[in-house]
């Protein structure tokens, strides 16, 4: 879902950016307002507060858009293909289409979408595309696909993660008060840890797995990304404070983008792989062979070339954190024991001092 817009709107368009920002502060105000005259004694009843209007001002827009919509025919004017590199030392495929549409009474109106992958390799430039739109006079206009919906747009894997989540946290909170105890929790907790890990372990198989890229194709490399340093775990705690997980990798590598068209596709598109840095020794232009999937064809495989940075470098990151958690114990044991012997000196010399006194007395 996005937002459409005329010249004559553009203007409206941007105050409405602007505003997002004292629009997020007046909601939390008003959640701290409800806080105080409900006398709800949750210090975060503010925060779920605002995260939940704005899940129900977007909820409830896309479903205005699913009754009410119009369904209009779009032309596709820019379509456009990124690759964006994560601190977590992967990527992921960015998809934007620039479509143009014209409503009655108005002039001709722009919109940027983020579509799925399948509308996206379906849409050419120059082709039209139906777009269903919430005509809104002449404030900016709501639009998305007319082929999806609100059940369609969701971020339905996430929603079912976190529900399962959620579920098994408050069966785990359940079965602790019981005689298990928290033995429950602490095989959640290692199953959790060593999911991450089994998945590393399976991409490292199917990248080595010829049968499951059975095509070929000729192209050159576009661009290579060097990774070198990664973070598994980004971002920082509450507080502001956070344990540092990032790591220089064990096993450097590159992940490599071509730009070619696969068999059957109308247009071109972005391939990667990640290989070990110098197995081979790949650079920009150069001309190689890539195998790919009919199903999956942005995941290409270069051909001999080595990928064990899919399990060294995990193994790394435990490594290195393990280290980090001894060195760290290793400090507070030895700031314990040092605290320990001070306390002692300072006692025995109070004691002595005393002494000294009372013999002086006597």
């Amino acid at each position: 879902m996005s937002f459409g817009h005329t010249p004559d709107s553009v203007v409206i368009l941007i105050l409405l950016v602007f505003a997002a920002i004292p629009a997020f502060f007046a909601l939390v105000l008003v959640g701290r307002l409800l806080q105080w005259v409900l006398r709800i004694k949750n210090r975060d009843f503010a925060t779920f507060f605002t995260i939940g209007a704005i899940i129900v001002a977007v909820l409830g827009s896309s479903l205005y858009l699913d009754l009410y919509g119009q369904v209009v025919s779009g032309s596709v004017v820019k379509k456009v293909e990124e690759i964006e590199y994560r601190e977590e030392g992967d990527w992921r495929h960015k998809f934007t289409l620039t479509v143009e549409y014209t409503l009655p009474g108005q002039s001709m109106a722009t919109a940027v979408l983020s579509p799925p992958v399948g509308l996206f390799d379906a849409a050419t430039e120059g082709g039209t595309m139906p777009l269903r739109v919430l005509n809104l006079g002449e404030w900016p206009s709501l639009v998305r696909p007319a082929s999806q919906s609100t059940l369609t747009w969701l971020p339905w894997r996430w929603i079912g993660g976190i529900a399962a989540l959620v579920v098994a946290l408050v069966a785990l909170w359940k079965i602790s008060n019981t005689r298990i105890g928290c033995l429950p929790g602490v095989f959640f907790v290692c199953v959790l840890a060593t999911i991450p890990f089994i998945n590393k372990w399976w991409e490292w198989q199917r990248s080595i797995d010829e049968s499951l890229t059975p095509l070929r194709a000729s192209t050159r490399i576009e661009a290579v990304q060097r990774i070198t340093w990664l973070d598994p775990l980004p971002g920082e705690s509450r507080d502001g404070e956070n344990w540092e997980t990032g790591f220089t990798v064990p096993q450097p590598y590159d992940i490599v983008t071509v730009r070619y068209q696969p068999e059957g596709y109308p247009d071109w598109v972005l391939g990667v792989d990640a290989v070990d840095a110098g197995q081979p020794a790949v650079q920009p232009g150069m001309a190689v062979i890539v195998a790919y999937s009919p199903d999956d064809p942005r995941q290409v495989r270069l051909l001999d070339a080595s990928r064990l940075h899919h399990w060294v470098n995990p193994l790394g990151w435990v490594q290195d954190q393990m280290v980090n958690l001894a060195i760290s114990l290793g400090l507070m044991v030895a700031a314990s024991w040092v605290g320990d012997r001070l306390k002692a000196w300072w006692r025995q010399r109070v004691a002595d001092a005393l002494a000294r006194r009372e013999q002086q007395l006597l």
